[in-house]
């Protein structure tokens, strides 16, 4: 693989070293769509950019069926699977915000953090 470059918003992006940078391209050539096992030793679907050009990565690690399942859903829709998943995740974060009980049980549990963290602060 010869030299790889990525420019993102504020210029450009520096790159680690070679398996990095091989990661980089196989996302890049399969753009929208999962990696088949036979060429990465973990099925997975990768929700990122690089660095600059997007605030926060993160790897999603799917069975099988499922990953075959939303690679079917975001052709249909034309769409790719990681705006599959953005999308998805965003909706489900919409419902829960709406859900009452869930409010509840969040705002226990973050109280209860705090008052833990306030008692090893001490």
């Amino acid at each position: 693989m010869g030299p790889t470059e990525i420019t993102g918003a504020r210029g450009r992006v520096e790159l680690g070293g070679f398996k990095e940078q091989a990661i980089l391209a196989m996302i890049a050539v399969h753009a929208g769509t999962t990696v088949s096992p036979g060429r990465m030793p973990v099925r997975v679907i990768v929700v990122s950019r690089y660095r600059e050009c997007m605030t926060k990565q993160t790897t999603v690690r799917l069975p099988d069926e499922l990953a075959d399942d939303a690679e079917a859903v975001a052709r249909v829709k034309g769409t790719s699977v990681n705006q599959l998943i953005v999308d998805s995740l965003a909706a489900e974060i919409d419902r829960v915000r709406e859900d009452k009980d869930f409010t509840t049980r969040a705002k226990r549990l973050l109280e209860r953090d705090k008052e833990l963290l306030d008692r090893l602060a001490k």
